[in-house]
């Protein structure tokens, strides 16, 4: 059993490596590729969406590897900023997008505290 724990943990690390290395290639090939896009009109949105795609694939490899409760509402949080910054069509939708964010911070503060005490 200990040794089938071990491999599962391996394998796990070996993923979180790999998206690191994803994000990475796939972060350094976007700015070669695409040198003017911030020059652009959508240019700009297109760049926060590609960066806040990066942090949700590091955040995700940190989750893997660390496995701590409060990353994984780090994760929700930067998925809904994304979601936020990105897709936003109505006020309504900013409304529900920013009471989410303010839900999960507290919940996180609330996770943290307990965990500190």
């Amino acid at each position: 059993m200990k040794y089938l724990s071990r491999a599962i943990r391996t394998v796990e690390i070996l993923l979180a490596i790999s998206v690191v290395l994803m994000v990475v290639v796939n972060g350094v090939s976007f700015f070669i590729h695409s040198p003017g896009l911030l020059l652009q009109s959508s240019g700009f949105q297109a760049f926060v969406d590609r960066v806040l795609l990066y942090v949700i694939g590091l955040e995700f490899a940190m989750m893997i590897i660390k496995r701590d409760p409060s990353l994984v509402i780090d994760v929700l949080i930067f998925a809904t900023a994304r979601k936020m910054v990105i897709t936003m069509e109505n006020g309504t939708d900013f409304l529900m997008a920013t009471l989410a964010i303010f839900l999960l911070f507290s919940a996180r503060f609330f996770l943290l505290r307990k965990n500190s005490e």
